[in-house]
């Protein structure tokens, strides 16, 4: 299998998990627990030994809500007792609600090999990064951050997660962390374990649970549901951000053509977008989505499906509607044999302007001839200033001093990841996480399931999600029980505020449902 690319941000959604002691509990408001530190064993860096807790106050809706924040670590262990990990999380609990009926929601982003950075300061977070609008401007030094009047804090607790090897979570044994947490089937029992440590020691067993995750965060999520479910945990709802339940409907090959059908309309938007699509195309852009859509999953499944056996007058007229519709010159779709990555699309669809999209949001572009990760407009603008931020915020507001070097995309981890785990037969083909979800939602009636998914998003691409998803063995009854929504922004759909503000009345709706 190729190395799929970060599905940072799909990633879901981001929750950094939350432990407290006992400590925690007697913190004054607006002062926090005195902490004592510790030098990191092998290094020079100084370590909270304990949660760092304070209390803050937000206006949400016209309301003041006052919360308690909590930062620090939670050791998970094997079943000797020795520790294997510690897991960075930063959690926040309203106040003046009884814990056992208040909701807690554990959120965290994706890679695999992302901490828990965007969901928290781009989304749910009581705080978030100031950013321009409409989501395409990279915001100039020095940043700043502002409350958040779409937190989701006012509908349920917040724990935000660092999975092990990212952020600042690390496991005790680096030469082990491959093995012991870098795996799809390992990340889900890791992330599990640290979720029945925290409702442990929250004392939280009976709260109602919701599970959010964005990207590969969208492929832990639904293997937490069942993990949870055989741990005697029932989650009341799962919460999906441009999701990647199956990787055999993202990475296509030359026998596996579902991905560049999905993927046509991705491209039909970009096209669309940045006035490349073909004259007598239909101006309104739902319109012309609408007749992408049905042209992708008609006739351009059925051209491709035929192989070397589409030629002649055929051929030539599936490229020039594919020209149409995508804004590539047909001699490229010949050269190409009509299958097109998003890669090689980003790259080439501005290329006489030298200019290449975002695979993330393919409203924004860059200055090249071709894609590049590495300047990737959106996880450009997304980067320095929310590092910056968190660091920041974690010292200045949050009161927790950490000279550890914090992580936010572990390459390291998405190089080693055992996406072979994942895979239904474990050790042949792609992660699928489809099967664990349709099986939590069979075994609980009363769990729910929310779907968001960006118009302009190409790693997770809309219709990419709808097929994986709607191939759910799931009783007919239950598929009213699923919310999709689509959003006119990108893979971190939360970074435009018309979206953002979307995503929390649809999010709103979701648990008010409960």
């Amino acid at each position: 299998m190729k190395r799929a690319p970060f599905l940072v941000y799909c990633g879901v959604m981001v929750v950094l998990l939350v432990a407290v002691t006992a400590a925690a509990d007697v913190a004054l408001a607006g002062q926090r627990e005195p902490e004592a530190q510790q030098a990191e064993p092998g290094t020079g860096y100084v370590l909270p030994e304990s949660p760092s807790v304070t209390s803050h106050e937000i206006m949400v809706d016209g309301s003041s809500l006052a919360y308690t924040a909590t930062a620090g670590f939670m050791p998970i262990y094997d079943d000797s007792g020795t520790e294997k990990a510690e897991i960075f999380y930063v959690a926040y609990e309203a106040e003046g609600e009884k814990k056992e009926k208040r909701p807690v929601t554990f959120a965290f982003n994706g890679g695999p090999g992302a901490a828990a950075l965007w969901v928290h300061l781009g989304a749910f977070g009581p705080r978030i990064v100031s950013m321009d609008a409409s989501g395409l401007e990279i915001p100039k030094p020095p940043f700043t951050l502002r409350d958040n009047g779409n937190t989701l804090l006012d509908q349920t607790d917040l724990v935000f997660v660092d999975p092990v090897g990212t952020g600042f979570s690390r496991a005790a044994s680096e030469d082990e962390a491959a093995e012991e947490f870098w795996g799809v089937q390992a990340d889900i029992t890791s992330v599990g374990e640290f979720i029945r440590m925290y409702l442990n020691r929250r004392d939280r067993w009976n709260a109602p649970v919701y599970i959010a995750g964005e990207s590969y965060g969208g492929l832990r999520a639904p293997g937490l549901a069942a993990f949870l479910q055989d741990m005697g945990v029932m989650p009341s709802g799962i919460i999906l951000i441009s999701p990647a339940p199956s990787y055999g409907d993202l990475d296509g090959d030359t026998t596996n053509e579902r991905p560049y059908v999905h993927l046509a309309p991705a491209m039909a938007a970009a096209a669309h977008y940045h006035g490349k699509s073909g004259a007598g195309l239909p101006a309104d852009r739902e319109t012309l989505l609408e007749e992408a859509r049905r042209w992708a999953k008609e006739d351009y499944l059925q051209g491709l499906w035929k192989g070397y056996d589409l030629r002649g007058d055929d051929r030539e007229q599936l490229v020039r509607e594919m020209a149409g519709y995508t804004g590539l010159p047909g001699a490229y779709l010949q050269a190409e044999d009509l299958r097109v990555s998003a890669y090689a699309f980003a790259g080439r669809l501005l290329r006489e302007e030298r200019r290449f999209l975002s695979l993330y949001d393919s409203r924004l572009t860059a200055y090249g001839s071709r894609y590049d990760f590495s300047e990737d407009p959106l996880m450009f603008m997304t980067g320095a200033p929310y590092i910056t931020l968190f660091r920041e915020y974690l010292e200045e507001d949050l009161g927790l001093e950490i000279d550890r070097r914090y992580i936010p995309l572990s390459e390291e981890a998405n190089a080693r990841w055992n996406f072979h785990s994942g895979a239904l037969y474990r050790q042949y083909g792609y992660p699928n996480v489809v099967g664990q979800m349709a099986k939590a939602m069979r075994r609980d009636p009363h769990m729910d399931l929310f779907v968001a998914m960006g118009l302009y998003d190409m790693v997770c691409p809309r219709e990419s999600v709808l097929y994986s998803l709607r191939h759910m063995e799931i009783p007919p009854e239950r598929i009213g029980d699923i919310t999709f929504e689509t959003y006119l922004a990108g893979h971190m759909l939360y970074t435009r505020a018309s979206e953002h503000q979307k995503l929390k009345d649809d999010l709103t709706r979701f648990y008010d449902g409960r």
